[in-house]
């Protein structure tokens, strides 16, 4: 230790409080209690809830049902056939449809915007009955310009 430190220490011990002030604060203290927890109480409350459903579940019959289920000999097997064949419903084999836009759809992801804006072009003239799907439509507001039918070329 270096020589300050050594003199701290030493003043240190020197320093005492009055015994007046020592009974005050003994006093003091003394007043201070712990909270009352009653987190212990809730804490057991749910342990033991949980306990009991616990046992509930793993003790209850109902669990061990399938284990005692009647077996049906072979004259009442086909009684339960229909139950257990159509238990589920059966699911429709879904066939996608052909997109007609698939196309146009590759031609705009690739960035060539002609065939979809002559098609916007005329859409817009004619008012046709197939119209652009949506983001088709986004795309070419995007991208492509009105051209007025008086416009020529010069």
């Amino acid at each position: 230790m270096s020589n300050w430190e050594n003199q701290y220490f030493k003043e240190a011990e020197t320093l005492t409080s009055p015994q007046q002030l020592d009974d005050d604060l003994y006093k003091t203290a003394q007043t201070y209690k712990p909270k009352v927890n009653v987190n212990h109480l809730l804490s057991r409350a749910t342990v033991s809830c949980s306990l009991v459903t616990a046992l509930l579940l793993l003790l209850h019959p109902a669990q061990h049902l399938g284990a005692f289920t009647h077996k049906a000999n072979s004259t009442e097997q086909h009684l339960y056939e229909p139950a257990l064949r159509d238990w589920k419903e059966t699911v429709m084999a879904v066939t996608p449809a052909p997109d007609p836009w698939l196309a146009l759809r590759n031609q705009v992801n690739s960035g060539e915007y002609v065939a979809l804006c002559h098609f916007w072009r005329t859409e817009q003239q004619d008012a046709s009955e197939e119209s652009l799907p949506d983001e088709l439509r986004k795309s070419a507001k995007r991208h492509c310009r009105i051209l007025s039918s008086t416009a020529s070329r010069s």
